[in-house]
């Protein structure tokens, strides 16, 4: 099952203290919302295109799916040396990265684990 970003803006609401102006704001909020959400929609899609293109990535780079190059001298290893870990409370999902740039043509990495 794939899941999907989604990011909306349920209802925006500004106090002034003109009943003129309230009155006004009250008539265009509706809009803003709504050009906030279609805004939000566009962040979405340009976020899954991004996921996508990394996915299209990882799965050409062949058997080392966890090293992807970053120029054609530099590849980065992007293995996790600890799993993602989900706090309810916060709500927050947390992600380690190795990060550590290998040689394309040995597969080593230049810095030593922990090195860093």
């Amino acid at each position: 099952m794939q899941g999907s970003p989604t990011l909306a803006l349920g209802n925006l609401e500004l106090k002034v203290h003109q009943l003129t102006w309230q009155l006004a704001l009250n008539k265009v909020l509706p809009f803003v919302t709504e050009g906030v959400n279609y805004m939000l929609k566009i962040v979405e899609g340009v976020a899954e295109g991004m996921v996508w293109g990394l996915n299209q990535k990882l799965a050409s780079e062949g058997a080392n799916t966890f090293v992807v190059s970053v120029t054609e001298q530099m590849s980065l290893n992007i293995t996790a040396p600890q799993a993602p870990s989900l706090d309810a409370s916060t709500d927050l999902i947390s992600v380690w990265l190795d990060g550590r740039f290998v040689d394309a043509s040995t597969g080593q990495s230049s810095q030593p684990i922990n090195d860093v």
